[in-house]
């Protein structure tokens, strides 16, 4: 998660800053996910919203509709 945080920060293509994006919010979902299992709720929802917020900056569809289902 903070590599990928480092290396979205530095310039690069659209192609690559969205793909950058996408693997963060994976990252991101991810976190949710292990969160959720452990019970612990809130700090699941808050990984949740933040990759949902990346994946429509992105327009990540796919990855959005894996969040809300």
């Amino acid at each position: 998660y903070k590599l990928i945080m480092e290396v979205s920060k530095k310039k690069h293509s659209p192609e690559v800053s969205k793909k950058l994006k996408k693997s963060l919010a994976t990252a991101l979902n991810n976190f949710g996910y292990i969160y959720s299992n452990q019970g612990k709720m809130e700090e699941s929802y808050d990984y949740y919203l933040r990759s949902l917020q990346i994946r429509e900056e992105v327009d990540h569809k796919e990855g959005i509709v894996i969040i809300v289902t």
